[in-house]
């Protein structure tokens, strides 16, 4: 499920289930196209889930279209201090950590997400 941003310097979210509805990753992501920036506000997969190529494989979803932008990331927990170098080297994305939020993102505040829609899943993704 993916829902867009609203405006400009607002939030983005993709969330994948299961088919019976269970949530087992998400990603909650900024993108300013004034600044050219990309945030990366959240990313969560289920332990269960892990180190499988899903977070991998939403970064690269949330990037589609922003490739050019300078991406950065909140703090950064113990398994992003070790995933976004990795996610780094393939995609050529710095993800600085703890870095600002944009003058824009800061005038967004709280904006809240479009309306959900479905994405087909990529046949790679079903487990």
């Amino acid at each position: 499920m993916y829902r867009p941003q609203v405006t400009d310097g607002g939030y983005h979210q993709l969330q994948l289930q299961t088919s019976d509805g269970y949530d087992f990753a998400r990603l909650t992501w900024l993108t300013c196209s004034r600044c050219r920036i990309g945030l990366v506000a959240k990313i969560r997969v289920t332990d269960l889930w892990q180190r499988q190529g899903y977070g991998s494989r939403m970064m690269r979803r949330a990037m589609r279209g922003y490739e050019t932008y300078t991406w950065v990331t909140t703090g950064q927990s113990p398994q992003g201090k070790q995933f976004f170098p990795a996610l780094g080297e393939t995609t050529g994305a710095a993800f600085t950590p703890s870095a600002p939020r944009c003058p824009h993102m800061k005038a967004v505040r709280g904006a809240g997400l479009g309306t959900p829609r479905t994405e087909p899943a990529p046949n790679d993704l079903t487990r």
